[in-house]
Parts: structure tokens; C-alpha cells; sequence
């Protein structure tokens, strides 16, 4: 007659912790591969830029109408769009999932004197449409002009955003980070912005 022994001391089998280091392993080797920040490197500091990018590789893209800017955006991104008019460019590039949609749009500077005029009828555009609601604010420079970034929910549209506003005497810029499947603004998402931002030059 066959028999199982029976376990006294009530331990765990071996079997149980083979098993229990196999699901271990396959939910780790999930996370790596769907891992939004694999192409990011953390540093040591936490409270400081989380992550650092690597550029090589990525496309450049330069205004071509107006000659107002140039950019880089990572490969496996998608343009979708690329266009300008006299006095203005617009530049969309995406994930390919659409998760992350980088937004950038340079006109030509004719009535404002200073970056606070800009910024007047930006918040007087966002107030009218209840377009933006501002959860962070910080003045900035960028590629030696003055400049506004604002964390925050785009009400109409139902995603959070990063902005940054770009005052130079001959042209103005609107640069987007928008993210529509993001729960929160995360320093991760910030260094991305501003990665992508430190990419960004006049060529004017």
C-alpha cells in the first residue's frame, strides 16, 4: 500500500519554494520587459535628475520653413506630424503607443516685448477654455533665454502634461510633454521633459 510521509514539523517542501522562486522569476523578467524606464539609467540620488538618458541614436529634426529650431527625439518614437507656414512650425513626435506625445510649437515674435507678455495670454487662453490647471510652476532658462515650466492636468483632454513656455525676441515656443496614460506626474516623466528640452535649440 502506498503512502505519503507525513511532515511533523509543518515546513514547507522543497517543492513549494521551487515553485514560489519560479513565479518570482518570470514576474521579474515580465517587469524588465515592459518596464517604461528601461532606457533610462537611474543615478545615485533619488531627490535629484532620477534618470540619464542615453542620445546616441536618437533623430534630429529641424525646422525647415522658418528655420526656428532643431530637436532630438528618441528612434523608436513615431513623427507624426512635421509642418510649418511662414511665421510658424509645429513638430509632434510619439511613443508608438501613444503614451508619451511630445508637442512643440515656435511662432514668430511680433508683440511681445518680454517672456510676462507671453505668459499673459497663455494664462488668459487657459482660463477662457479651462484648458490647464497649474500643479507646479518654475521659472527656467533654456538655451539662454527665459522660460516658464508647468507641471500639470489638461482638463478638457483628461491627461496630465509637462510645459514649458520659451520667451526669445524673435520667435515664441511651446513645448509639450503630454501624457495621456500617465496616473501622476513622476520625476520620471519630469527628466523626459526636460531631456527632451535640453535637446531643443534655435537655429534662428
Amino acid at each position: 500500500m502506498a503512502y505519503t510521509k507525513r511532515n511533523n514539523n509543518n515546513q514547507p517542501s522543497n517543492e513549494l519554494f521551487a515553485g514560489l522562486g519560479l513565479i518570482a522569476l518570470i514576474i521579474g523578467s515580465l517587469y524588465l520587459v515592459f518596464d517604461p524606464n528601461k532606457n533610462a539609467t537611474r543615478t545615485e540620488d533619488a531627490s535629484a535628475a532620477e534618470y540619464v538618458y542615453d542620445l546616441s541614436g536618437w533623430y534630429l529634426y529641424q525646422t525647415k520653413v522658418n528655420n526656428f529650431f532643431q530637436i532630438k527625439y528618441p528612434n523608436d518614437w513615431l513623427r507624426a506630424y512635421a509642418n510649418g507656414f511662414e511665421g510658424e512650425e509645429y513638430f509632434e513626435a510619439r511613443t508608438p503607443s501613444a503614451g508619451i506625445i511630445l508637442r512643440v510649437w515656435a511662432r514668430t515674435n511680433e508683440r511681445y516685448p518680454n517672456l510676462n507678455s507671453f505668459m499673459d495670454e497663455i494664462n488668459s487662453i487657459n482660463k477662457a477654455s479651462s484648458g490647464f490647471r497649474i500643479l507646479k510652476e518654475r521659472k527656467i532658462t533654456i538655451a539662454g533665454r527665459p522660460a516658464i515650466q508647468r507641471e500639470g492636468y489638461n482638463t478638457l483632454d483628461g491627461y496630465f502634461s509637462v510645459a514649458t513656455y520659451i520667451f526669445d525676441k524673435d520667435a515664441v515656443v511651446e513645448f509639450y510633454t503630454d501624457l495621456p496614460e500617465a496616473q501622476k506626474i513622476s520625476s520620471y516623466y519630469v527628466t523626459l521633459h526636460n531631456t527632451l528640452l535640453d535637446t531643443f535649440n534655435f537655429t534662428n
